[in-house]
């Protein structure tokens, strides 16, 4: 998450906020790409692996034969497309073709490597070259914001550096291949195909408006609407790795539903809380991150208490799918959120024009109606659910920190103050306190003094101990 707005900062500035809303717009179809020809193998793994028994042949051996056959298919698609765009004289498209071409297979071998590294609890490595990877496209920012550079060169940039993975496939994956036997196409073609539109939960509320908007709105509206979901952007990030962590412990039916209640409040309880910092401290990070490209601040502010508040929802209805793809009834959820992709896309396209804060308003509508859909589907599954239990305080204390900044401008100095709102409302909660302390534990040299600092709080405010 800091390196993406420490990236950000630098490459609105290289490229302007019309050049970020033709980067955010290539991004988003290339994620729409990804998830429809992703085919449901990285899901199969992630759901199925940990199951396999040594002796049968490997699951992910037979996976990656069968992305590599994909990939030529994907990348032939591609140079006939771009032929047939530059025979008629349109240039832009057919290099635009031509990177996809190569780009989208690139990155679902990506994806491949890492489905099967947090299946075999690598994920320890994993996280190194999502690091490195991260750390190299601040420096690529950096280097097209003082030397000069376009927007499709970030995008190539971003696009390589996003299937990292599948350049340390040995050192995450390679001891476990090359057993000699894999399982026949067929066969794990049966297995992956009702996973298939698995992927399209990272779509229905995460990129199909932006493609929406990029219809009818101007390049800049889409840079600012996508410049102010960067905070939203980057806790679905957040919440998408722990769950992809824990997919694979899911499998074993045995303790699912517990697991699946426990994440899904502790999630909940963690998102809603950084939900409510990042809105009470927007105009902060949107003036760094955009300085004055971002026109009306209070239209910024509205779209980041939306975006905000959704991802919540968001968040909850990631946690039901992975329990409902491991106890296999996802079906029917995943009718929905394909409907709702549609629906988003369509609806965006009709009215996002008039302001990034309706677009706002439309996607946390939609991501409430998928939550309270898929909670419901959860308890008929026998499997755990709440709505949005654990969060409500957060939300509620998003609301006030926005309507006080409504009233009092949205400045700096009202930032900091409803940020030290957030943070008093915080250590009085006893979840709030219980998330802290989880993190902290973790956190060398300053963890332990923040953590006597917090319980020497508790003890002078008579506040209910957290363990």
């Amino acid at each position: 998450m800091v390196c993406s707005l420490a990236a950000i900062f630098f490459l609105i500035r290289a490229i302007g906020i019309s050049g970020y809303g033709l980067f955010s717009v290539l991004m988003a179809a290339t994620a729409l790409l990804v998830a429809a020809l992703e085919i449901g193998l990285n899901t199969l793994i992630m759901r199925d692996l940990t199951l396999e028994d040594p002796r049968h042949p490997s699951l992910l051996e037979s996976a990656w034969r069968l992305r590599h056959a994909t990939s030529i298919l994907y990348v032939t698609i591609g140079a006939g497309v771009a032929l047939f765009f530059y025979a008629h004289g349109q240039h832009q498209l057919a290099g635009m073709s031509l990177l996809l071409g190569v780009a989208v297979p690139y990155t679902i071998s990506g994806n491949l490597v890492q489905a099967g590294a947090y299946s075999y609890g690598l994920a320890a490595r994993e996280a190194v070259v999502e690091a490195a990877a991260k750390l190299l496209w601040v420096v690529a920012v950096v280097l097209i914001y003082f030397i000069g550079g376009s927007w499709l060169i970030a995008a190539v940039t971003s696009l390589f550096l996003g299937g990292a993975p599948v350049l340390a496939r040995r050192w995450l994956t390679g001891r476990r291949l090359h057993r000699g036997v894999s399982i026949p196409t067929t066969a794990v073609l049966a297995r992956s195909a009702p996973l298939a539109l698995f992927p399209f939960i990272y779509l229905a509320f995460d990129r199909t408006d932006i493609l929406g908007l990029s219809l009818t709105a101007t390049h800049a509206s889409v840079g600012q609407y996508s410049a102010c979901y960067q905070f939203a952007d980057a806790m679905v990030i957040l919440a998408a790795a722990a769950l992809t962590v824990l997919q694979p412990t899911y499998s074993p039916p045995e303790g699912r539903k517990l697991r699946h209640e426990q994440t899904r409040r502790r999630l909940l309880t963690a998102v809603s809380w950084m939900s409510a910092l990042g809105i009470a401290s927007s105009p902060l990070w949107l003036r760094i991150i955009a300085g004055s490209q971002l026109g009306s601040p209070y239209v910024a502010l509205t779209t980041v208490t939306l975006l905000g508040t959704g991802t919540i929802a968001y968040v909850a209805v990631q946690c039901d799918i992975i329990a409902l793809v491991a106890a296999h009834r996802s079906a029917k959820m995943f009718f929905i959120l394909a409907s709702g992709a549609v629906a988003e896309f369509a609806l965006v396209a009709w009215l996002g024009h008039y302001s990034i804060a309706v677009t706002a308003g439309l996607v946390c509508a939609l991501e409430f109606a998928a939550v309270t859909i898929s909670s419901h589907l959860c308890t008929r599954a026998g499997l755990s659910s709440g709505l949005l239990r654990g969060s409500a305080p957060a939300i509620v204390l998003s609301v006030s920190a926005a309507a006080l900044e409504f009233i009092l401008g949205p400045s700096i100095p009202v930032a900091l103050l409803a940020c030290a709102l957030c943070g008093f409302c915080g250590i009085l909660t006893p979840s709030a306190r219980g998330e802290a302390f989880s993190v902290l534990t973790h956190v060398p040299y300053i963890g332990p003094p923040m953590i006597g600092f917090l319980k020497a709080v508790e003890h002078t405010m008579h506040l209910p101990t957290t363990p």
